[in-house]
């Protein structure tokens, strides 16, 4: 699969990824919220959409691990260099992610299965399962917007540079709106085609339910449009260049526009006495609302060009500029040629050789003669073969002393045994 190919599978496979994690993240918390507020003003139709909704999130957690767990296995299988740096500075906070996220799962479960049981700890399990999946999807916003935007992580390899990059923020309240506004969508389709059809109550908590998907898609593509513009301020010039009157100028205006026009026909059918038909929203707000949150990611995601880390690293995995510690050194590691090359035998029964070396040959030279020719004083044992760089590497981890201390030049008189 070519490069071109391979972007584009990943790109759709993350896209996926995104909408129903975007949704499975925000929505414990906004389920949380809603619960608090029914149970506050004695509204019972929403506490039972909270916990039609909590249902849901649970099954799309799940889906949401595994189509994770997809995105992973290809990107390691097909950007191998890219994933092993970002998992590299990420490390530990993406074993936080993977705790967290089982966390929340945990305490999601608990949450549910007390809900109708008057349980003093319900909150606390509510709470808990709407803290947890919040930390999954806030690493998840670092991570990719340092693609963008890994300010100044190349000059110091320092993580939390990395984490808040420049990009971080705006990012972050960008894919939280568009998590928000998806689940929006969710409970507008779950109740706009069944309140037609019901009667007496039922159809009160339909009809209430779509009013309150309305009013979430409604405030989160404001906040989506809003931080969309105020984006263009903060990115890196060459990604404006993209925006205004490149080649991804059509994608993000028409990213704005079907937002703004998803907005228009959302709050007017808000201000009608009547709810209009599901085809209606369908049409009109459903699809213009997903696309809106599809263009805009696409937009994020191919802002960067021919970089997969933002002068960092290219599409084609040439690396541009690193921090001093990701660079691979041109100096041997004394540490690692003794375990490959003496570690067989040392420690074990012939002693430990580095308190030997250091006993019977403090000299840095007279231990080179040494190490090139055991037999000369009857060790038995294989002489050692390296070239003379990584000689004075291994001598240096023996004798414990700094590389630039050892003087092989000069050797003094050979003292053999002592």
């Amino acid at each position: 699969m070519g490069p071109t190919a391979s972007s584009w599978f990943i790109g759709s496979f993350a896209i996926l990824h995104f909408l129903i994690v975007s949704v499975a993240g925000l929505a414990p918390l906004t389920i949380y919220l809603m619960e608090g507020v029914a149970l506050k003003k004695e509204n019972p139709h929403l506490r039972r959409l909270a916990k039609q909704l909590i249902t849901i999130v649970l099954e799309l957690a799940a889906v949401g691990g595994i189509l994770g767990s997809g995105v992973v296995v290809s990107l390691i299988g097909l950007r191998p260099a890219v994933i092993t740096l970002i998992f590299n500075i990420f490390f530990w906070l993406i074993v936080l992610q993977l705790v967290s996220y089982i966390a929340g799962f945990a305490f999601q479960f608990a949450y549910y299965f007390t809900w109708d049981k008057n349980s003093p700890r319900h909150r606390l399990w509510g709470l808990l399962g709407a803290i947890f999946p919040l930390i999954p999807f806030i690493v998840f916003s670092a991570a990719i917007a340092f693609l963008s935007t890994p300010g100044s992580w190349p000059q110091t390899g320092n993580i939390w540079n990395a984490v808040f990059n420049p990009g971080m923020l705006v990012s972050l309240l960008h894919r939280m709106g568009a998590g928000i506004s998806l689940l929006g969508v969710l409970i507008i389709v779950l109740h706009v085609f069944k309140q037609k059809k019901s009667q007496g109550e039922e159809k009160i908590y339909h009809t209430e339910s779509v009013k309150f998907g309305t009013m979430l898609v409604i405030r989160s593509l404001e906040a989506q449009i809003v931080i969309g513009v105020v984006r263009t301020l903060l990115v890196p010039p060459d990604e404006l260049t993209m925006l205004m009157g490149g080649p991804l100028t059509l994608i993000w205006v028409l990213g704005i526009v079907t937002g703004v026009l998803a907005w228009a026909a959302l709050f007017y059918t808000s201000r009608q006495p009547k709810i209009p038909s599901g085809r209606l929203y369908l049409v009109a707000v459903i699809l213009p609302v997903i696309l809106t949150v599809g263009l805009m990611s696409v937009t994020r995601s191919k802002a960067r060009g021919e970089f997969s880390i933002r002068e960092v690293m290219t599409r084609t995995d040439t690396i541009l500029a690193l921090p001093a510690r990701y660079q691979a050194s041109d100096v041997p590691d004394g540490a690692k040629i003794y375990a490959e090359s003496c570690g067989a035998c040392h420690p074990g029964l012939v002693g430990d050789a580095p308190t030997l070396a250091q006993a019977r040959h403090p000299d840095p030279a007279d231990l080179a003669v040494f190490l090139r020719d055991p037999s000369a004083i009857k060790i038995p044992m294989p002489p050692y073969t390296g070239d003379q760089e990584e000689l004075t590497a291994l001598i240096s981890f023996l004798l414990d002393i700094p590389l630039e201390d050892v003087n092989l030049d000069q050797p003094s008189a050979f003292l053999g045994l002592q």
